[in-house]
């Protein structure tokens, strides 16, 4: 469950574009020269992302294929922290316009007052 604070965050950042992959495989290039490629369960505040059905792929693995040793790795879940990130390849069938109207309409929606605090002891006249 989002914040309020997360969720004005969301609406404030390029996020929604990685939101509407949720569903769709993607390729993830991390800072480690490493790739991983799955389908995006979720996209969070911090650009964490959580793939499921993933591999993951050293760079000695596209260098060396002939090595038996090499494999990707598999994964049934994995979550990436966003510092990890360096790159996400969006699908060719993910429209970037309709994508960015979605998130400007849902921001349209946000409830802004949700980020007034509230006294923690309210006095009862």
């Amino acid at each position: 469950m989002e914040t309020a604070r997360q969720k004005a965050f969301n609406f404030n950042t390029l996020i929604g574009i990685l939101k509407a992959c949720e569903g769709k495989r993607v390729q993830i290039d991390l800072r480690n020269e490493m790739h991983i490629y799955g389908k995006v369960e979720s996209v969070f505040a911090e650009m964490n992302i959580t793939l499921s059905n993933a591999y993951l792929i050293s760079p000695a693995y596209n260098t060396d294929q002939k090595s038996t040793d090499l494999k990707p790795d598999f994964y049934s879940e994995i979550t990436i922290r966003g510092k990890n990130v360096r790159f996400v390849h969006i699908p060719d069938e993910i429209d970037m316009i309709t994508a960015l109207q979605r998130q400007i309409l849902n921001k349209k929606k946000f409830n802004k007052n949700e980020f007034k605090k509230k006294p923690r002891n309210p006095i009862n006249k």
